[in-house]
């Protein structure tokens, strides 16, 4: 499996993926972890360490973090990056090998790949199974693998849930989203994706196996300043849907919204969800 992104994009969005993190929904995963500490936590597809950024600072006591992604560069990226966050935060950051101090929460890397290892990460004596950005990505087929691990915890953001909202809008937005939407929806390395239609299922599936779930919008919300960030996503987005319509209509679309952040006038709502499930105890 090889579904890799950048150093520069990760480092793009994670402003806006701190952002958009859903407040309710981390509040739920701080009651839900109540006084256990050391809180071990497996993340998934960990890329250069963000949800560990985001999410660590909000939980209590000692955390132990294995960090798991198949992408080399940016797994060495891990440790530059938590000292820049770290020096920003004023907090103390000690790296030995691919193991990770910053105050009293611990990471550790781990280079796996998430097709071919999935049932050799760990499971026993983990309180926490989280992924960022990921599980849009994955198959109904790989999901189903990875529930039948029944961890106690399952953390789920920023899927990708299918809606986007341009402004000014197009005659071709609806078109467009339909085309990435399909797009989402093919191989991404993990077989047919579930795509924005990902929280849903996994909701309903997590529900059958006992668990308790909880879902809420953690949408991208792009003002006309953030030109950069619209850019790249309409760059990568169409690319995407040359792939499926090669069309003089697309084209004339993507110069349109181009032109749109390029004299920052565009603003964009990207849709996402986040989602919580745990098993209740007895």
């Amino acid at each position: 499996m090889n579904n890799s992104f950048s150093v520069e994009w990760l480092a793009l969005r994670e402003r806006f993926d701190l952002i958009a993190r859903n407040q309710d929904i981390v509040q739920t995963v701080q009651r839900w972890q109540g006084r256990t500490s050391p809180l071990n936590v497996v993340d998934l597809g960990a890329g250069t360490g963000a949800n560990f950024r985001i999410l660590s600072p909000r939980l209590d006591g000692i955390q132990q973090w294995l960090l798991v992604d198949n992408d080399e560069q940016l797994l060495a990226e891990v440790g530059p990056s938590m000292e820049a966050w770290a020096s920003r935060r004023g907090v103390d950051c000690e790296i030995t090998g691919n193991q990770i101090t910053v105050g009293r929460s611990r990471a550790q890397t781990m280079r796996a790949d998430l097709v071919a290892d999935l049932e050799t990460l760990p499971r026993d004596g983990v309180h926490l199974l989280t992924a960022s950005a990921l599980m849009d990505l994955v198959s109904v087929a790989w999901f189903e693998r990875l529930a039948t691990r029944q961890y106690p915890a399952l953390y789920f953001v920023l899927s990708y849930n299918g809606h986007i909202d341009w402004h000014p809008s197009d005659a071709f937005d609806e078109p467009a989203r339909q085309l990435i939407n399909r797009h989402q929806s093919s191989d991404k390395g993990f077989g047919p994706a579930m795509g924005p239609g990902a929280s849903e299922y996994i909701a309903e599936t997590l529900r059958h196996r006992g668990y308790e779930v909880e879902t809420n919008a953690a949408d991208w919300r792009m003002q006309p300043s953030d030109a950069t960030m619209q850019r790249m996503l309409l760059d990568g987005w169409a690319e995407a849907m040359r792939a499926l319509d090669p069309s003089d209509t697309l084209e004339e679309w993507v110069e349109r919204r181009e032109a749109l952040i390029d004299q920052q006038q565009s603003r964009l709502r990207v849709g996402h969800t986040d989602l919580f499930a745990w098993l209740p105890r007895h």
